[in-house]
């Protein structure tokens, strides 16, 4: 057998609350990474979807690293695609 992943990482996609969303977002939506360590799962929010009403433009904001990303046609898969890709390459400080 191959060895047991002591941290591993799995993502979920869940809609901002109201509270948290921006004027300028029509909808926004929250990429949680689930981080296992010491025996237990940590979720953090690594990744922001959203919509920019005044741009009128769809943007993927990467907590962790600070960057925005601006997504080509507006779609929301290539976004969550982005995040995905993002959240395999990221290291773990």
């Amino acid at each position: 057998m191959g060895n047991i992943a002591t941290n591993s990482k799995m993502m979920s996609w869940s809609i901002t609350p109201i509270s948290d969303r921006l004027d300028y977002m029509s909808w926004s939506e929250e990429g949680k990474i689930r981080i296992y360590s010491d025996k237990k799962y940590d979720e953090v929010v690594a990744y922001i979807l959203y919509y920019d009403t005044s741009e009128k433009m769809t943007y993927l904001k990467d907590i962790r690293n600070n960057v925005l990303y601006a997504i080509p046609s507006g779609s929301k898969a290539k976004g969550y695609t982005l995040a995905f890709k993002l959240n395999l390459v990221h290291k773990e400080e």
